[in-house]
């Protein structure tokens, strides 16, 4: 699965060395093309800022007809016809970035000019408990982003790459100083991780 497997040339005969995917045009993304699951799981910004695995993606599904209710040792919770639920997977990291909430005059990439290209401008009072699941590495990601053009880093997960032209709801945890008033945009949303990202945090902290 983590073998380096990238075509040679494209079916139309492209050379996978001078002709970039989509991928290779954000700056964060250094060299050739890769699969899929490498760019997530060993190259070298992957294994800097994530510590993704196989079941972080892959819940288990109903090998029979990948379909949910199918049997009678069946679930429920798997999508149809898919092997990784993409709203609650996916979304986190490829979904739209939500400007108008955020309070941005425009899209980050008009905004980012106006605010040095740095998210912590705002983000070093604002929404502090971030990242601490266990399929990123919050140290490193906090590090990269308080570097020259660290939005970069950040913009990469929140719209950079995005697949989708909806936005995923993050938990909004609590942060020191946190205005007790849920905003009207906030109201419904969880104010944790899924269970399943923050138990193995917890359980390797307490080892530590």
């Amino acid at each position: 699965m983590l073998k380096p497997s990238v075509r040679k040339t494209s079916p139309a005969g492209l050379s996978s060395g001078t002709a970039k995917a989509w991928y290779q045009q954000t700056s964060t993304y250094q060299g050739e093309q890769d699969t899929f699951h490498r760019r997530h799981i060993s190259t070298d910004f992957a294994r800097q800022v994530m510590t993704m695995r196989c079941t972080t993606c892959h819940e288990g599904n109903d090998p029979r007809e990948e379909a949910p209710g199918s049997s009678a040792t069946d679930f429920g919770q798997q999508t149809l016809r898919k092997m990784v639920n993409p709203e609650t997977v996916c979304l986190k990291c490829h979904g739209k970035m939500n400007h108008a909430v955020m309070g941005l005059p425009g899209p980050w990439e008009q905004s980012k000019a106006m605010f040095q290209n740095n998210c912590l401008l705002c983000h070093s009072n604002i929404r502090t408990s971030r990242h601490n699941v266990n399929y990123l590495n919050a140290k490193a990601i906090e590090e990269l982003a308080a570097k020259p053009d660290g939005g970069d880093t950040c913009y990469g997960c929140h719209g950079g790459r995005a697949w989708y032209r909806t936005h995923y709801p993050y938990p909004r945890h609590a942060w020191p100083g946190m205005d007790p008033t849920v905003p009207d945009w906030a109201k419904g949303r969880p104010t944790e991780s899924e269970v399943r990202f923050i138990a193995a945090a917890v359980t390797s902290g307490e080892k530590k």
